[in-house]
């Protein structure tokens, strides 16, 4: 899709509006969409979002600095910034942000509750005039018993951060201070309110230029691979994890899906922030098998696709995360699918009354069993058919698959009395075998059949 063509932004559109359109299918209520992108489409994606997910689910656009400035040959401006467009299905508010080094140090004050912060009771910048709120202008009485206003240092009437009521609460629990300080060279009483470290967050600004950068990115992903650069222009983890943390309520559980995982960057983090924060958050990664240039060092090592690429990225990752946090239990697994044809035979519809042909079609299908099938392929594929989830827990037993403990069992390579009876004391909710396996015995199908239905165990050969 190069921009000589006229359909430039058009293409671009057409591939990302289905997609964006699945997104909104598969989000949940409290979820949120991140969608990152640079200047040459970052107009068109708006609109798009807006009529995907409405205008009114737009929670902002973040701007951050990619570290280096890219584009000074063209003449214009040069670019040190891309974006990130957040929106959500329902009306949600982000989370706030972990507290960095410069942020603890002003909890330097400690009492009975914990360490604490404070700021002047007195409300400053915006609006903070008695005319802007009546009700938050009176007297409060400082340790001399003398009567304070919130004057502001210009000398104008100001107005307390809330009303009387609020204060003669937070006073009476604690959270009121008194603090001499200079005014107009005299020193005056003054009232602070204490605010306590433990539970805090911050709310995240829409200008991100504190995280790594894209040179940052590529240095930590060509120290996964012995030095050599194998992918251009990854993104940070620090931006990643950061997006993860200030999704609503984001804890234990939650299911990170990135379209377009690229490198596998959205896999990385995930196994890096869930050791941080001793969680257990998952992830899926989508990424086409887009093949990599033939004269590219990526290619030069074995990895013909981004994806091959992506895979060894994630395996990598994850043996990092755990010989650098040896103590941390996170689950540092995953698994790997690829879309592909059915393991089992497709049947052909014949045209017109032709017996013979219908005869051979017949005959194909005493083993619906596709040539090229694997027992494990078999398995994902009727786990999914069976509208169980891919990371049910799945079991091989002798000579046969138990799915979530009894929810499932699928018997697909043996099948005699023995295998039945210990199948049967599984005690499963539905068993699925492969009618291949009872060929020449029909006495055995039959019992077979009988005994299920006996147990209530729903019973389904292929």
């Amino acid at each position: 899709n190069r921009k000589e063509n006229g359909q430039y932004h058009s293409n671009w559109l057409n591939m990302m509006y289905p997609r964006l359109f699945l997104a909104k299918n598969l989000l949940t209520p409290d979820g949120v969409i991140f969608v990152s992108i640079d200047d040459n489409e970052a107009h068109n994606l708006k609109i798009a979002m807006d009529e995907v997910f409405g205008s009114e689910n737009f929670l902002g656009n973040i701007v951050r600095s990619t570290g280096q400035t890219t584009g000074q040959d063209s003449g214009g401006l040069g670019s040190s910034f891309d974006f990130v467009l957040a929106y959500s299905k329902d009306d949600v508010d982000l989370s706030g942000l972990r507290l960095n080094e410069k942020d603890l140090k002003r909890f330097e004050n400690e009492d009975e509750r914990g360490k604490f912060a404070y700021d002047q009771m007195r409300k400053t910048g915006s609006q903070d005039t008695r005319e802007d709120r009546p009700n938050m202008y009176y007297p409060v009485i400082n340790p001399d018993g003398e009567e304070v206003f919130p004057i502001a240092p210009a000398g104008y009437e100001g107005r307390w951060r809330f009303e009387k009521s609020t204060f003669e609460k937070y006073n009476s629990e604690g959270y009121i201070f008194w603090k001499k300080t200079k005014r107009n060279n005299e020193e005056i009483w003054w009232p602070y309110v204490k605010y306590y470290l433990e539970g805090r967050t911050k709310r995240p600004s829409p200008l991100w230029t504190d995280l790594d950068g894209n040179k940052k990115a590529s240095r930590d992903l060509r120290s996964l691979f012995d030095g050599k650069k194998l992918f251009d222009f990854p993104k940070p983890t620090q931006l990643i994890k950061r997006l993860i943390e200030i999704v609503p309520n984001s804890s234990d559980g939650d299911l990170v899906l990135d379209f377009f995982s690229g490198s596998g960057t959205t896999a990385h983090s995930v196994f890096e922030i869930n050791t941080e924060l001793n969680a257990n958050r998952r992830f899926i990664c989508v990424q086409i098998p887009e093949l990599t240039d033939e004269d590219s060092e990526a290619f030069n090592e074995g990895y013909k696709t981004i994806a091959d690429l992506a895979k060894e990225r994630i395996q990598r990752a994850s043996k990092k995360v755990i010989k650098d946090f040896p103590k941390n239990k996170s689950d540092n697994g995953f698994k790997v699918f690829k879309l592909t044809g059915s393991n089992f035979k497709q049947w052909q519809q014949i045209k017109g009354k032709d017996a013979k042909a219908l005869e051979e079609q017949m005959k194909l299908f005493v083993d619906p069993v596709s040539k090229n099938a694997t027992i494990e392929n078999m398995v994902y594929e009727l786990l999914l058919k069976s509208g169980k989830d891919l990371n049910s827990k799945i079991e091989h037993k002798e000579n046969y698959y138990s799915i979530n403990g009894n929810e499932l069992i699928f018997m697909l390579e043996k099948a005699d009395k023995k295998i039945v009876d210990v199948v049967l004391k599984e005690q499963p909710q539905k068993v699925i075998a492969l009618d291949k396996l009872f060929k020449d015995n029909d006495q055995l199908k039959t019992n077979t059949v009988l005994q299920m239905k006996d147990a209530g165990v729903e019973f389904k050969t292929i």
